[in-house]
């Protein structure tokens, strides 16, 4: 195995094999960018484990874990999350890190151990650093920064100057000196509008941002808003703040730009168009839920538009609709009314911006009934495999419902009939099985724009077939 400056330098879907030759980099060059994420021990320790079970089945010696290399290794793993590769993102050689490396595997995924020792276990280059007899000692680094772990192995010829293995996980924000020239930033909002195209006043946001990585950019360093600032070019339309959220305040368009402090140069554009939208006709007005003195209702939401709901119902006395109440969702309850009574109602959104107030059409009329009063069975009677029951009448009713059924729950031979007319209050089931035990219940109903509207089942009665 080549050391040093002839190591075999591995990553993945990449193999070189010789000498790398670094220009000289001057300070000027760089800029420190600060990362944030959290150093997983425990992950650490998993991959330590299995690196030491592959090793074990081809007898070669353990490696144990160097508290230095360790140091080093959480290091670069959160290098490699702003440069993929075996050179640091100053510029320097992987080595430069600390004197005791040896060799290097990186690797990064959305995963834990046990995925990143497969997905170098089936690397050639990697395996070999991996059971290099050679190798005395390792550190392990493993860095979450936003949703993606980033991995490194380290490798020493020596033992262990101090071994020492930790387990849980710290949250640390490091600096890491970069190269100007591989400064790219990322940025990407995420709002609550439903339009993709353009937001509306009242809607907020907020930015994903960091630096693109060098080497791989389908994933971005997260960022840390004390390096970047955040500008809007109207805060009229976009109201910005040091944190990358943001909330749309008035009409028009404004320029949003997240820049690097250290270096304007790199930074994100981003126009963002804001729109007033005012509120729309209510539709989707029903009402269900109906009992003698009360109902639900229910519409469409407005999930942009509104503000607020005004429910509004018919007086027949002044010949007016009359202002109920409002809402701030999608459902109300109307309560205080008279059984078996037809009611009209209609709501309209309402929207409130910068102190002017919006209204949108009304709703189309729902026309709707409360529930009459239950009904009372006044008489029943058995006959050779039928039976009749009698009831008393309700005057709101426009009919009635009776049912039977050989079980109190009525789930048993089941029969239902259904009396059109409010002056009928008797009827007779017929087909029914002889000397078999019947219950019985009627109720009424009220029909009221093509839908009916049942009353509470009268209590059940039984009676005996012949």
């Amino acid at each position: 195995m080549k050391l040093k400056n002839k190591i075999l330098l591995l990553v993945l879907a990449f193999m070189f094999i010789g000498l790398f030759l670094t220009s000289k980099v001057f300070a000027t060059d760089t800029i420190n960018i600060m990362v944030k994420g959290t150093e997983e021990y425990t992950r650490a320790k998993e991959v330590l484990d299995l690196v030491n079970k592959e090793r074990s089945a081809k007898e070669t010696n353990p490696l144990r874990m160097d508290y230095d290399l360790q140091v080093a290794a959480m290091k670069r793993a959160a290098e490699i999350s702003l440069n993929f590769g075996h050179t640091r993102p100053d510029g320097s050689d992987y080595t430069s890190v600390n004197t005791k490396v040896y060799g290097e595997n990186i690797a990064y995924n959305f995963k834990g151990a046990e995925e990143i020792m497969n997905l170098w276990m089936n690397s050639e280059g990697h395996r070999n650093n991996i059971l290099y007899n050679g190798y005395k000692s390792i550190g392990i680094g493993c860095f979450k920064n936003g949703e993606v772990y980033y991995w490194v192995q380290l490798f020493g010829i020596s033992d262990p100057t101090y071994e020492l293995i930790k387990t849980g996980s710290q949250t640390t924000t490091r600096s890491i000196s970069v190269l100007n020239e591989n400064l790219n930033l990322y940025g990407r909002k995420v709002t609550n509008s439903t339009s993709s195209s353009y937001m509306n006043i009242g809607n907020k946001g907020s930015y994903l941002y960091g630096i693109y990585n060098k080497n791989s950019n389908d994933v971005y360093s997260v960022g840390v808003a004390s390096d970047y600032t955040f500008s809007s070019s109207n805060s009229n339309v976009i109201k910005m703040y040091s944190d990358g959220t943001f909330n749309a305040v008035g009409e028009g368009t404004s320029t949003i730009t997240i820049a690097l402090k250290s270096n304007p140069a790199v930074k994100y554009t981003e126009n963002i168009i804001v729109k007033l939208l005012k509120p729309i006709k209510v539709t989707g007005l029903i009402a269900k839920n109906q009992k003698t003195t009360k109902f639900d209702i229910t519409w469409n939401l407005q999930r942009e538009t509104a503000d607020k709901y005004e429910v509004y119902m018919y007086n027949s006395k002044t010949k007016k609709y009359e202002k109920l109440g409002e809402s701030s969702g999608n459902a109300g309850e109307v309560y205080g009314l008279k059984s078996g009574t037809t009611y009209k109602l209609k709501v309209r959104a309402v929207r409130t911006v910068n102190g002017k107030t919006y209204y949108g059409d009304y709703s189309d009329v729902l026309k709707t009934t409360t529930a009459t009063d239950k009904t009372k069975i006044t008489k029943t009677k058995g006959a050779k495999k039928k039976l009749t029951v009698n009831w008393k009448k309700i005057s709101k009713a426009t009919g009635y419902q009776v049912q039977v059924a050989t079980d109190k729950k009525f789930t048993k031979n089941k029969k239902s009939v259904t009396i059109s007319k409010n002056k009928t209050i008797s009827t007779t089931i017929k087909k029914l099985k002889g000397k078999k035990k019947y219950y019985i219940r009627v109720r009424t109903y009220r029909k009221v724009a093509g839908k009916k509207v049942y009353s509470s089942w009268s209590s059940v009665k039984n009676v005996k077939t012949k």
